[in-house]
């Protein structure tokens, strides 16, 4: 944006008060196993991968005023590895199988788009959007640049990701927020898999601000469909090989600053999906299972230090209990370790190497192993 003032580009983004950022991602990942249980947003190890490249084109709403409505729109293109892992189900899919018959490792999404408007009158100040829209809670982030770590937490990725959606977001006071949307399916565009679904969130705020919690929930049918009631039955993707897999979840972040350098953050989630096959991929796998309930829970801890404007600490501790193993092939319960760096050697970049432990006693769910060291690192240039 800086590069574009005094220009004709400039003059015209400026009158139409839209701006144009977004960033680079770059990733390196290795592992004691060849095997991720669950995708974990990494499809490729040893290779320096382009994750993201996003662009972003915004003209955002104006909460400044205080009288008037004020109108805007937002785009998100995003191209790179991690193109696979947010695509919603029917929306430019046919990219993800190439010729060979196997997975493509590059492609593009567009993970928001949408118009909105605020209303500075209603409560105080309320939010209109409608198109396809982030999941309105969680403490990670399909971001790159604003997610916590490189990896994600079995937690998030066992979430949605977006929404096609109609969702008031208003503010009731300065303690009070929320976010209540109408959406077609978790992750799901337009086509025969979509069903109505509520999203919802609710924020609280302390009166110093220190503290936070946060209630989310997507909950509709809740019924896993391989084929009934749709028609045409509706085809799996990579990551649900059984069918359309739109569960039931409920979640809960807890933030809590204890000074201006140590944050703490709890995120719990627990999911459930009826009618689930057994004995297939994407399906309830344990031994004489059959069709039945699926469960999952999670916790996952967030320990953040800043040492200094340019170097934070982060320590993630996380348990997720693939009850049926549903969602990761291989029940059990999943004890991750994960400690990471961020360095910001000058502004707008963005440096993370980390180093996570992951284990499942109950299973060997790693390559044969009930265990798995990874390392990695990601460079992130935010334009």
């Amino acid at each position: 944006m800086n590069w574009l003032q005094g220009t004709l580009y400039g003059y015209a983004l400026d009158t139409h008060r839209t701006e144009v950022t977004g960033w680079t991602a770059l990733g390196f990942l290795t592992s004691t196993s060849q095997a991720s249980p669950g995708g974990n947003w990494g499809p490729r190890l040893n290779h320096v991968l382009l994750r993201q490249e996003w662009i972003r084109i915004d003209r955002p709403i104006d909460p400044s005023n205080s009288s008037e409505p004020s109108f805007g729109f937002h785009l998100d293109v995003l191209a790179g590895i991690d193109y696979s892992f947010v695509l919603q189900r029917h929306f430019l899919n046919d990219q993800l199988l190439n010729s060979r018959g196997t997975q493509n490792l590059y492609g593009i999404d567009l993970p928001q788009f949408y118009v909105n408007a605020y209303f500075p009158k209603v409560f105080s100040g309320t939010e209109f959007k409608i198109g396809r829209v982030f999941n309105p809670w969680g403490y990670e982030s399909v971001e790159e640049w604003s997610t916590p770590l490189m990896t994600r937490a079995f937690t998030f990725i066992n979430s949605p990701y977006t929404f096609m959606a109609m969702g008031l977001y208003p503010k009731f006071n300065s303690a009070w927020s929320g976010a209540f949307l109408l959406a077609n399916g978790n992750d799901t565009f337009f086509g025969p898999s979509e069903e109505p679904r509520f999203v919802g969130a609710l924020t609280w705020k302390s009166p110093s601000q220190r503290d936070t919690v946060a209630l989310g929930t997507t909950i509709g049918r809740g019924r896993f469909n391989a084929n009934e009631p749709f028609n045409p039955p509706t085809a799996g993707s990579p990551l649900e090989p059984a069918g359309h897999n739109n569960f039931n979840m409920i979640d809960v972040v807890f933030t809590h600053q204890f000074n201006s350098r140590f944050t703490y953050a709890l995120e719990s989630s627990y999911g459930v999906q009826s009618a689930v096959p057994a004995n297939v991929p994407g399906g309830i796998v344990r031994p004489g299972a059959v069709v039945g309930t699926a469960h999952w829970a999670s916790a996952a801890n967030y320990f953040r230090y800043t040492f200094n404007p340019r170097l934070g600490g982060i320590v993630r501790v996380e348990l997720f209990d693939d009850i049926d193993g549903q969602r990761t092939g291989f029940p059990g319960l999943y004890t991750m370790i994960t400690g990471g760096v961020q360095w910001r050697p000058m502004r707008g970049l963005l440096i993370r190497p980390e180093v996570r432990y992951l284990e499942n006693d109950e299973n060997r769910a790693f390559a044969g192993h009930h265990s798995a060291l990874t390392a990695g690192c990601d460079v992130i240039l935010h334009w």
